[in-house]
């Protein structure tokens, strides 16, 4: 028989001969009255027949402390002999997980364990319950529970992890939606393959798609590490389904609202997750798409103006790396999507003006990827320019004072990074240099594509901000996905007065200008060898693509990179 029984009438309470009050006494009946229901409820052999004792037992959970004790254990010794009970009597023990005792609390908790090991369909009811009441501040009785969800993980995996702790994912609110993503991104990688079936891991990503359009950006991280640590997840079919759930969770269907700062990092965050499910196999035209219809168009709102710029640039960059596996694009969404993506970019490139300026400005950070997108584009539709040809004569004075820019900015960059040895070009400064040429050198490329005729789309660069994520990955390094980090790369835009001194331009070429930029412009990385942030990164195949095919003079520091690819 578990536990002893209590002080009886006519016992002392606690020693020294002292009465026993009434409510002692009464206590002290019905504890003996409960062991004597577990004496007959043992003994007999026809348990059923018993219904009305067992209901007294279902009772004692509103009563003294020792009471609801000896119910939760005793109603586990039982419950399975009373089917017709089962509601009931789970019902009363989930009352006593809610007492304001924490040691009645964790008793329940590892009883209603044991309930479910003796009878599996209250698994998934069981698994919801635990995973409301993690959000407690207690953090021993949360490990506890816990603990009591990896052994539900052993009873019934599928219908526990699954349907009992998604069912709060997807309704909880953000504390039990945080807590449970964490959980089970922690606990499910130590789990046996004979639990983590493939039949399991199925029903997790299924649960996990009826829950995602729920998911804010906080919670995330977790959402995207528990499904990336699955096996059907790292198969070709597997990403595919990665990035249609990603899609979801973006609500592509729906205008992006660019008016709250949460929404961009919702955007940044999940969209630089998927970039390591794109593929040859797995294209990622749908998201090129939805930025260039759905978020540029409102990259002009309050709260991207607010910011300075870093929101846009941030949107602009990834704009460009989802256009790197964009496949099978019918021409009229391509049309569509130049036409907005070509707004922007004129909108970057002033016509030259009647007479030679001297401090001519371009905003080289937000050009690069616009230029990159525009060129990926004009890949599947071909005949934008053309069909034009008023259009094309203005695009291309545009792009003929540009390519000025760019080239007296480049020849300063190489200029000051000449003679540079060793550390001298591991610093910060000049690590920002070299990236700001390899931008420029992108450009370049770009530009000489665009100006074969017709307008040519055949030339492939590398985006400068690219190989600081490559270089991280191979290192091992796997940051938290967060669009708030200080990344330490300013933006490149040109200098005030290319007709300067070398001495005079060192201080002035890559440095951010006050109100336009800050550290948070580089999108992925810091400067120099830094880890980057964002965890998500290119999967392989990506080499450091130098200047990005920029055919300038050899010699020196000069950047001469070919024809670099993913």
């Amino acid at each position: 028989m578990p536990g002893h029984r209590g002080e009886t009438k006519g016992e002392p309470a606690g020693g020294g001969g002292q009465p026993v009050s009434a409510d002692q006494d009464a206590v002290n009946k019905g504890i003996d009255k409960m062991y004597k229901i577990y004496e007959k409820l043992s003994s007999a052999t026809e348990k059923t027949t018993l219904e009305g004792d067992f209901k007294e037992l279902l009772e004692a959970v509103k009563r003294s402390d020792k009471e609801k004790r000896l119910a939760s254990m005793f109603i586990t010794r039982f419950l399975e002999f009373f089917p017709l009970l089962y509601d009931d009597a789970i019902n009363a023990m989930l009352d006593l997980c809610e007492d304001d005792d924490v040691v009645i609390r964790k008793q329940v908790v590892k009883d209603l364990v044991t309930v479910c090991k003796k009878v599996p369909t209250f698994v998934p009811k069981i698994a919801d319950v635990f995973s409301q009441l993690i959000q407690t501040d207690d953090t021993a009785e949360q490990a506890g529970l816990e603990r009591c969800l990896v052994s539900l993980f052993h009873i019934d995996a599928q219908v526990a992890a699954v349907v009992g702790i998604f069912s709060q994912v997807g309704n909880g609110d953000d504390t039990v939606r945080d807590r449970c993503l964490k959980f089970l991104a922690t606990e499910l990688k130590g789990l046996s393959p004979e639990i983590v079936s493939p039949e399991f891991e199925k029903c997790l990503i299924s649960e996990a798609r009826k829950c995602a359009p729920k998911l804010s950006g906080e919670h995330f991280n977790h959402f995207h590490r528990l499904l990336m640590n699955t096996k059907t997840l790292q198969t070709v079919s597997g990403q595919q389904v990665m990035v249609d759930l990603i899609a979801e969770i973006l609500e592509m269907d729906k205008q992006f609202d660019a008016s709250e700062a949460e929404n961009f990092d919702k955007l940044l965050l999940c969209t630089k997750s998927s970039l390591s499910s794109f593929s040859k196999q797995v294209s990622s035209s749908a998201y090129l798409v939805y930025y260039c219809t759905k978020v540029l168009p409102n990259l002009e709102d309050s709260v991207v103006l607010q910011d300075g710029g870093h929101l846009k640039l941030e949107a602009l960059r990834m704009l460009a790396d989802v256009g790197f596996h964009a496949a099978q694009f019918d021409p009229t969404q391509a049309k569509l999507c130049l036409e907005q993506v070509y707004k922007h970019l004129v909108d970057l490139m002033p016509t030259p003006p009647e007479e030679d300026e001297l401090n001519p400005k371009f905003e080289f950070s937000l050009i690069e990827p616009l230029l990159f997108t525009f060129h990926k584009l004009g890949g599947f539709y071909p005949e934008f320019l053309n069909e034009q040809p008023d259009r094309l004569k203005e695009f291309r004075a545009r792009l003929q004072y540009l390519a000025r820019g760019t080239q007296t900015y480049m020849k300063l960059l190489r200029e000051d990074l000449d003679g540079k040895r060793g550390p001298e070009l591991r610093n910060d400064e000049t690590m920002k240099k070299i990236q700001a040429l390899k931008l420029t050198s992108n450009i370049s490329a770009v530009i000489k594509d665009l100006f074969h005729t017709p307008p040519s789309y055949k030339s492939v660069v590398g985006l400068s901000w690219r190989p600081y994520g490559l270089r991280a990955k191979r290192a091992g390094e796997t940051p938290a996905l967060t669009p708030n980090n200080n990344r330490g790369v300013a933006e490149v835009s040109s200098p005030s007065n290319p007709k300067q001194s070398r001495n005079e331009n060192r201080g002035a070429l890559y440095q951010p200008p006050s109100g336009k930029f800050s550290a948070r412009a580089g999108t992925y990385a810091t400067a120099g060898p830094r880890v980057l942030r964002g965890g998500i990164r290119p999967r392989g195949g990506m080499a450091f693509p130098g200047g990005g095919g920029f055919n300038g003079r050899r010699g020196g520091n000069n950047i001469r990179g070919g024809r670099g690819r993913y």
